[in-house]
């Protein structure tokens, strides 16, 4: 019974602390990668890219004042916005690959209006990310009390056998 249990509580462990997604070392962009990071204001962009260069297509180059450094996240393509987890772009870098699709125009009057619509296609962060954060409200609240419940049932057994009086 001891080793039935340890063995799920081991498994349980393995699986909440497993990456959430594998992450990537930011010097190991390539040519058509974008290096990207998400800062927190009213009046900013999704992202802005910290290596590399936004490919903006001749169409649509004139709605734009300048060379853009960033740029807001189109809703159809694979995103780490997609998912309700705010919490894996705070504070984090992001290698993705994708292409700029239009013009997000914003109707907010103190921000600036334009900006390029991004789709990305592929994404992988440049830190390690557990991956029970991912875990909606009621499964985090359940893996972790699991967790509890598993580990403390591991500790009473352990006393119980008394390994080292055999």
């Amino acid at each position: 019974m001891y080793k039935i249990i340890l063995t799920v509580t081991l498994i349980l462990l393995g699986l909440g602390f497993a990456p959430y997604k594998f992450p990537r070392n930011p010097a190991s962009i390539s040519t058509n990668e974008l290096l990207v990071e998400h800062e927190e204001s009213i009046c900013t962009a999704d992202l802005n890219v910290v290596r590399g260069k936004l490919n903006i297509p001749q169409d649509i180059k004139s709605c734009f004042s300048s060379e853009r450094t960033e740029f807001n996240i189109d809703s159809l393509g694979e995103s780490m916005l997609d998912t309700d987890n705010f919490w894996l772009i705070s504070e984090n870098q992001f290698i993705v690959s994708g292409k700029v699709v239009g013009v997000d125009s914003s109707d907010f009057k103190y921000c600036e209006t334009n900006l390029p619509k991004f789709k990305i296609e592929k994404w992988s962060p440049t830190n390690y990310n557990a991956n029970f954060w991912s875990f909606s409200k009621p499964v985090f609240i359940l893996y972790f009390l699991t967790l509890f419940a598993c580990i403390m049932t591991c500790i009473v057994l352990f006393f119980i056998r008394r390994p080292w009086k055999s």
